[in-house]
């Protein structure tokens, strides 16, 4: 079981979020794995249920980690860009304004590493 500070203002959900965020950064979960299931989280952090749901869908949110449906919750691709509703919704704007590579650039703000190709 992994303990929580009962010490500290940062709500449970937020500690959880850092502890696994710091367990990708350490190598523990790598691009593509599973983490836990949303049934064995609680009671490795000993909380309710709720607040890994809220935890974990935030890193969803986040483009940290992924679901799929029937399999569980994985580890996203941090170096390659999400391809979500989001992204798509900003680009179909940009297309629209016709905006210059430049604003392009300042409009989009990324949680990930982007690669640029300027010819």
């Amino acid at each position: 079981m992994i303990k929580l500070r009962p010490d500290t203002w940062v709500p449970k959900y937020e500690q959880i979020k850092n502890i696994i965020r710091n367990e990708i950064s350490k190598g523990k979960y790598a691009a593509g794995s599973r983490i836990p299931s949303e049934n064995k989280l609680p009671k490795l952090f000993n909380v309710g249920k709720n607040t890994v749901l809220k935890a974990v869908g935030d890193l969803v949110n986040d483009g940290i980690l992924y679901r799929e449906q029937g399999r569980g919750t994985f580890v996203a691709n941090l170096h390659s860009p999400r391809s979500d509703s989001r992204n798509i919704g900003l680009y179909l704007m940009s297309q629209q304004r016709d905006m210059t590579d430049a604003e392009k650039l300042t409009f989009f703000t990324p949680n990930y590493p982007i690669r640029v190709k300027l010819s």
